[in-house]
């Protein structure tokens, strides 16, 4: 009896670990990436998004617009009660840009299009009729 006992006691134990085991993520995750705004235009800024989880909530995102990075060089640490970095982008060049945030091993990636800026003119004013100099 008391062995089946120390058994029983031994497989709750190993249980017991494998659940908190499965229960604490063993990195961070990105889980989403987001732009502040749809209607992306040349020359305006925007807050990237990056939405984290895991138990290194606390690692740096590196955030990147085609390759090239944007934001600290040593990245942006999450916001450890929302879960969330954010970094600011203003595009320069219309076109597709793929946006990516990446932590740990772990990158989340979106393609969203970039068009101009509408120009802007200053009206001119004509001189008064029957201008004098």
């Amino acid at each position: 009896m008391r062995i089946t006992h120390y058994r029983r006691f031994g497989i709750g134990l190993a249980v017991a670990a494998a659940t908190v085991a499965l229960a604490i993520p063993s990195s961070a995750d990105v889980v989403s990436l987001s732009v502040s705004d749809q209607n992306l235009q040349t020359n305006r800024t925007y807050t990237i998004t990056a939405t984290v989880s895991g138990s290194t909530i606390g690692l740096s995102v590196f955030f990147a617009d085609n390759g090239q990075n944007l934001g600290p060089a040593g990245g942006v640490t999450p916001n450890s009660l929302k879960g969330m970095a954010t970094t600011t982008w203003t595009p320069t060049k219309s076109g597709s840009h793929t946006l990516t945030a990446s932590q740990g091993s772990t990158t989340q990636t979106i393609t969203v299009t970039v068009t101009d800026a509408p120009v802007t003119t200053t009206p001119t004013t004509p001189p008064p009729p029957g201008g004098s100099c």
